[in-house]
């Protein structure tokens, strides 16, 4: 795909521009005007695990899922020169803006989009990290299938991250995490007031 243009897109008013400040850099994304994205900004969750993540994640190859748009793999590529992200998405007009922001900040080659459902496909890639943001509404039988299935595709000493909120239900993910991982590999690595990020490692 050739680097799209900016200037003519916006003239349409089914586009904007979201800027999303991290580590002092600004980084530009072309995004939705409708209901696809209502926010100007990235939420609080997907900004708290891209910190985290930042200062954690070893290794090169790494998988994102369940973060709308791509933000959090495309600014990691653009800050790590040595890693391969990809991403799950089957959203057409999602998939069309990942195309466009990664082209956009010259990361093409490091982002990949895998289209795929990845309870049936995951298993066929290998992977040091993996990220998502999961739902406490999901049934535990779901949930052991999720992680059972990612735990799969990791390489040893990889790493599952996983952002939740920090309601009760987020007792129930953990220890569907310590059934599938042991007890002893998974930890919190990072809260606040209003969320949790638990790594679950592949030993």
């Amino acid at each position: 795909m050739a680097k799209f243009d900016k200037d003519l897109l916006l003239k349409n008013k089914n586009f904007k521009v979201i800027n999303i400040k991290f580590l002092d850099e600004n980084y530009e994304f072309i995004t939705s005007n409708s209901n696809l994205t209502k926010s100007k900004k990235m939420d609080d969750g997907s900004y708290f695990i891209l910190d985290t993540l930042y200062k954690n994640i070893k290794g090169k190859a790494n998988l994102e899922l369940n973060f709308n748009l791509g933000y959090i793999s495309l600014i990691l590529a653009k800050l790590f020169k040595d890693k391969k992200f990809y991403i799950i998405e089957n959203n057409k007009e999602i998939i069309d803006f990942i195309e466009f922001n990664r082209f956009n900040l010259n990361v093409a080659s490091k982002v990949s989009i895998l289209k795929f459902d990845y309870l049936k496909d995951v298993e066929n890639y290998n992977f040091d990290n993996i990220f998502l943001k999961t739902s406490t509404k999901i049934s535990i039988d779901e949930l052991n299938k999720i992680f059972t299935s990612l735990k799969l595709s990791l390489n040893k000493n990889g790493s599952l991250y996983i952002l939740i909120k920090m309601i009760k239900g987020a007792i129930v993910i953990y220890k569907v995490l310590e059934n599938v991982f042991g007890e002893n590999n998974i930890k919190i690595i990072n809260q606040n007031t209003t969320y949790q990020i638990i790594q679950a490692e592949n030993k």
